[in-house]
C-alpha cells in the first residue's frame, strides 16, 4: 500500500501538468469511479477481484512476469487517426498507469489494437483471441461510428465472444447504444461490464463540461493549462474557433508533415489525453479499493459469490490459499456464463439456426491478416517469430511479412500454393512512421494461380488457440471474411465469394468436399461467408491432416480476378 501511495503521487503530478488548477475539482475519486458505470456492484467486485489476483501473484511469484492487459478495440477514431501514435488514448493510458503498476510488481500494457473502418462483429468478435490476444484483463469497445445504433446484433456478438474468451476480460463500452441493456444481461450471466459515460455529450456526466470555454471573452486563455486550453469552445470539445482548427485539434507539426485522417469525425489529441488519463485513474482508484479488501475480515458470502450453498470464506491475505479462493470465484463466474442462455442474434439464425450458439460460444481458430493483431505480432500466422522490442501503447518493432502489393510473385499455376499474405494495399504504408499502426493486409487468391490451398490451424495456431478437447470436437464450420475497402471502393480485379461460388464448376473445397453454397453474416463492408455443402454447413474432419484440421482450396474462375480475404475462421 505504501508503494501504491507513493506511485500515486507521481500520477498526480502528471495530471497537474496537464490540467493544473482543475486537477482537484475534476479528477476526484468520485468523478473517476463514476466515469465508468456498471449495471451493479457485481461488475466492480469482479474487476477488483482480477486486480487482487494480479497483485497477489506479483508478490508470491516474483520470478514470473505478472501482467495486466487493457486492449483498446475500435474504429479509426479509437485508433487515433490524425494524431501521433504517442498521443492516442491507449498510449496515454499506458503512460499513466504503467509506473503505478510497476510499483506493485506488475507490468501494465495499454494496447491500441483499433482498426480504421472495421466493425466489432462478426469478424473481430469471432477472431477475438487472434486479434487482441489470449490474455486480456480489460477489453474496450469503441466501434460506435462503424457499428451504428439500429440494432444490437453486433454488440451482442461482441459481448458473447468476450464472455467465452480464455481470460474473461472486463468489457468497457465507449459509446454503444445497447450497452445499458446488454450489460445487465451479461453481468447477470457472470461478466464484468462498464460503459464510459464521461465521454457522452448527451449525458450529465461529461467531464469536459467542467472546463471553461476557450472562446469565452471572460476567460484568460493564456492562463489555462495545456489540457484545457483551446479544448472546449461554445460548450463543445474540439469544435468551433479556435478549438476545431486543425493545427490546434491535431498537434502533429514538426513530427509528421503529411498526416492522414485529420477530419472532423476523428478525436484530437486533447480528447485522447483526457480519455487516457481518466481511464488510467479509474483503474488506479479500483486498485486502491482492491487493496483495502486485504484488511477486511471474512463476512458472509455476497450475492455475487454465493451459489445458494454453504460458501467457505477465506480471510483476505497475500497467500496461495486466498489466491486459489479468488481463482475459484472467477471459475464459478466463467461456468455461470457458459451455462447461461445466449441472446438471439439474427445473423446466426435461419439456415444457421442449429449452429447459432456455436458462433456465440464455441472455441474457434482464426487466421487473421490485419495489423495490429496478436497472431501476426507473435509470428503465429507465419510460424516465424521475430525478435521484437516493445515500444509502448501496443506498438512493437515488427517487420512486415509477406509480399508487397506492387511486387507480387509470378503466378504458379502448376503447383498448389498458399494464399499470398499481401501488404501495402492502397499504399497504406505511406504514412508517417510516428502515426498509425493499423493496416488492412490481406490473403490474396489470384485467378492465375489456379488452385490455392491452406490448412487451418497450422501447428502454431493449434498450440496457442486449441486444447486437445477442442481439437477432437471441432464442428467443422468454415467461415471466410472479405477484406474491408474504405468507402466501398473495391479494386477492379475484386472478386467476391458469391462470384466464386456462383458457377457450375467446383471452385472451393474443404477437406476435398466441394463448397456449393454460402450464408452471409455481417453487414455491408464487413461481411463474412459461412461455407456450405450439399449436406449443410459443416464439413467432415480430415483423415489425412488429423483431427481439427481443415484444408481449404480455392480457384478463382474470373480471368485476372482476385479474392481479397482478411480471415479464415474454423469452428
Amino acid at each position: 500500500k505504501k508503494r501504491a501511495a507513493d506511485a500515486r503521487i507521481e500520477v498526480d503530478k502528471l495530471i497537474e501538468e496537464d490540467y493544473g488548477q482543475f486537477k482537484d475539482e475534476v479528477f476526484t475519486k468520485e468523478n473517476m469511479m463514476n466515469a465508468f458505470q456498471s449495471p451493479s456492484e457485481l461488475s466492480v467486485e469482479r474487476l477488483q477481484r482480477r486486480i487482487l489476483i494480479k497483485i497477489i501473484e506479483a508478490q508470491l511469484r516474483t520470478s514470473d512476469d505478472t501482467t495486466f492487459n487493457w486492449v483498446i478495440a475500435g474504429h479509426s477514431a479509437a485508433a487515433g487517426h490524425g494524431n501521433l501514435f504517442n498521443q492516442t488514448t491507449a498510449f496515454i493510458l499506458e503512460q499513466t498507469a504503467r509506473p503505478f503498476f510497476e510499483a506493485l510488481g506488475i507490468t501494465f500494457y495499454g494496447k491500441n489494437y483499433a482498426m480504421g473502418g472495421t466493425k466489432s462483429a462478426p469478424e473481430n468478435a469471432l477472431c477475438m483471441s487472434a486479434v487482441y490476444g489470449p490474455d486480456l484483463d480489460i477489453l474496450s469497445w469503441d466501434f460506435g461510428m462503424t457499428d451504428g445504433s439500429r440494432e444490437p446484433t453486433l454488440y451482442n456478438t461482441w459481448t458473447q465472444r468476450a464472455g467465452v474468451h480464455p481470460t474473461s476480460p472486463t468489457i468497457i463500452s465507449f459509446g454503444s447504444a445497447f450497452a445499458g441493456t446488454i450489460h445487465q444481461e451479461v453481468e447477470k450471466a457472470g461478466m464484468s461490464a462498464f460503459q464510459a459515460v464521461f465521454v457522452n455529450e448527451k449525458s450529465g456526466d461529461l467531464l469536459a463540461a467542467k472546463f471553461p470555454d476557450s472562446d469565452d471573452s471572460k476567460v484568460n486563455v493564456t492562463e489555462l493549462p495545456r489540457g484545457v486550453k483551446n479544448y472546449r469552445c461554445g460548450g463543445r470539445t474540439e469544435t468551433g474557433e479556435p478549438c476545431g482548427d486543425k493545427l490546434i485539434k491535431f498537434n502533429t507539426e514538426g513530427v509528421c508533415e503529411q498526416m492522414r485522417g485529420q477530419v472532423s469525425w476523428h478525436n484530437g489529441h486533447k480528447d485522447h489525453l483526457l480519455r487516457g488519463r481518466v481511464s488510467a485513474l479509474f483503474l488506479i482508484e479500483n486498485v486502491f479499493e482492491a487493496l483495502s479488501k486485504l484488511d477486511e475480515t471474512p463476512l458472509a458470502a455476497s450475492e455475487s459469490e454465493s451459489d445458494g450453498e454453504e460458501d467457505k470464506r477465506i480471510a483476505p491475505s497475500i497467500s496461495e490459499e486466498y489466491l486459489s479462493y479468488l481463482h475459484s470465484l472467477e471459475a464459478k463466474d466463467k461456468e455461470s456464463f457458459k451455462n447461461s442462455e445466449p441472446p438471439k442474434v439474427h445473423h446466426f439464425e435461419d439456415r444457421l439456426t442449429e449452429l447459432h450458439d456455436a458462433f456465440l460460444r464455441s472455441n474457434n481458430v482464426c487466421r487473421y491478416a490485419y495489423l495490429p493483431s496478436y497472431t501476426r505480432y507473435e509470428g503465429i500466422l507465419t510460424e516465424n517469430r521475430q525478435e521484437i522490442k516493445y515500444l509502448g501503447g501496443g506498438r512493437i518493432t515488427y517487420q512486415d511479412e509477406g509480399v508487397r502489393s506492387e511486387s507480387q510473385p509470378a503466378p504458379k499455376p502448376d503447383s498448389l500454393t498458399e494464399p499470398l499474405l499481401v501488404y501495402n494495399a492502397e499504399n497504406d504504408r505511406l504514412v508517417c512512421s510516428d502515426a498509425q499502426i493499423d493496416f488492412k493486409d490481406y490473403f490474396g487468391i489470384r485467378n492465375e494461380d489456379e488452385w490455392v490451398a491452406t490448412i487451418i490451424p497450422n501447428d502454431s495456431e493449434e498450440e496457442v488457440f486449441v486444447s486437445d478437447y477442442e481439437k477432437e470436437n471441432r464442428k467443422g464450420v468454415v467461415t471466410v471474411c472479405e477484406r474491408v475497402f474504405a468507402w466501398g471502393r473495391f479494386p477492379e480485379n475484386f472478386v467476391s465469394i458469391e462470384n466464386v461460388l456462383n458457377t457450375s464448376d467446383t471452385t472451393i473445397t474443404v477437406n476435398d468436399i466441394p463448397a456449393t453454397e454460402y450464408q452471409v453474416i455481417g453487414t455491408e463492408n464487413g461481411r463474412c461467408h459461412v461455407l456450405g455443402n450439399k449436406d449443410g454447413f459443416t464439413f467432415p474432419a480430415s483423415l489425412e491432416h488429423g483431427p481439427g484440421k481443415y484444408e481449404i482450396k480455392f480457384k478463382v474462375p474470373e480471368k485476372g480476378g482476385v479474392l481479397y480475404l482478411s480471415s479464415f475462421i474454423i469452428f
